[in-house]
Parts: structure tokens; sequence; C-alpha cells
């Protein structure tokens, strides 16, 4: 497995000469479970780097085939691409973007949004409270579908499903063989499927 970090801030012309430690990162690889931590300096109770000016800290994991991938994120965004693992997203306050993954994908969002760009999956299980889940998926794309919202609409643009139940806040039915598990919630946002081109 390798792991990159790629850290930027903004900072001033005095916080530049200066010889301090900035930032403080740690990854403990000691167990299974590999941890990132990521700490900001503070002088005085207030945040030198604000995020709000644009200053972030970039982390990209490159991880082997077959091994289940668990991510658990506070107050950032997470891409995942490229990649037949297993995979389980825990996030508050941040988006999740799904490129090219075809395993066993199950996402737990507080406060944020999932977009995502597939062409099969072995089974999908998305659930947000604050945010949309937009998805584009081949016209091979196959799976049984379950969706549900409680403040928001369900929009499916292109597809042919069949089995259906489609009542205003839930929607029930399967494209392809269905061969795939595919069950979306969302509390106060919508559900969007569209067709790649």
């Amino acid at each position: 497995m390798r792991i990159k970090a790629e850290a930027t801030f903004h900072m001033t012309k005095r916080e530049l000469n200066e010889e301090r430690e900035r930032i403080k990162l740690s990854a403990d690889t000691l167990e299974d479970i590999i941890k990132i931590n990521s700490d900001f300096v503070k002088e005085n109770n207030i945040q030198i780097f604000n995020v709000k000016f644009g200053s972030d800290i970039r982390y990209e994991l490159i991880v082997p085939e077959g091994i289940e991938v668990s991510i658990d994120n506070t107050n950032g965004k997470t891409e995942i691409s490229d990649i037949s693992n297993d995979i389980n997203v825990d996030l508050t306050n941040g988006n999740l973007k799904i490129e090219n993954t075809t395993g066993n994908i199950k996402a737990d969002i507080q406060n944020g949004k999932v977009k995502g760009n597939l062409d099969s999956v072995k089974s999908l299980n998305i659930r947000t409270v604050n945010g949309n889940v937009s998805l584009n998926l081949s016209d091979k794309f196959s799976g049984r579908f379950k969706m549900e919202t409680v403040n928001g609409k369900i929009s499916k643009k292109g597809f042919e499903f069949r089995d259906v139940y489609d009542e205003k806040k839930t929607f029930k039915g399967t494209l392809g063989t269905g061969d795939a598990e595919i069950k979306i919630e969302s509390t106060n946002g919508k559900i969007t499927l569209t067709k790649k081109l």
C-alpha cells in the first residue's frame, strides 16, 4: 500500500520566514487498520491556516486488490476510483465521488452529497442524511433497485426498469439481470439516476 500526502497553505510573509512546524501528519500502521491524522498548529486559539482560504491536505492511497477498504473521514471530501475492492465509507461533513468501482460499496454520509460514475458493482448501499445522490450509470448496469427519500424526489432518466413499484418517495425496480443489490436512501436530498452517453 502506498500513501501520499500533499498540503497546500496560504501564509503571510512573516509566517513563511518562521521556522516552526505548521502541520502534524501521522500514519499509524502497526495494526491491520491504518490511521492517518492531520493537525494544524494553533496559536492563541486562532487557527493559523483557515481552510476557507484554500488551505487543504490531500491524501492519495493506492490499495492492492483483494483487501477490504474502510474510510472514516470528518470535514473533507473523499474520491474513490478504479478499484475492485469492497469499500465501506463513513463521512461527516464531506462529499463522496465514486468512479469505476466494481466491488461491494457501502456509504453512510452525514451532510454531504454522493456522485458516481459506474458500469457495474457487486452491491451498492448508500445512505445520506443531508445530501443528494447522483449516479451516472452505464446502459449495461444491472441491479435490483430500492430507493427511498423522505424530503426529496427520485429521478430516473433514460432507463427501462421492470418489476416496478413507483410511489412518490419510494421506487423499486430491476435493470438487466438484477444480479446486484442496489439500495439508496436519502433523508433530505434528491436521488438522481442518469444514463451514460
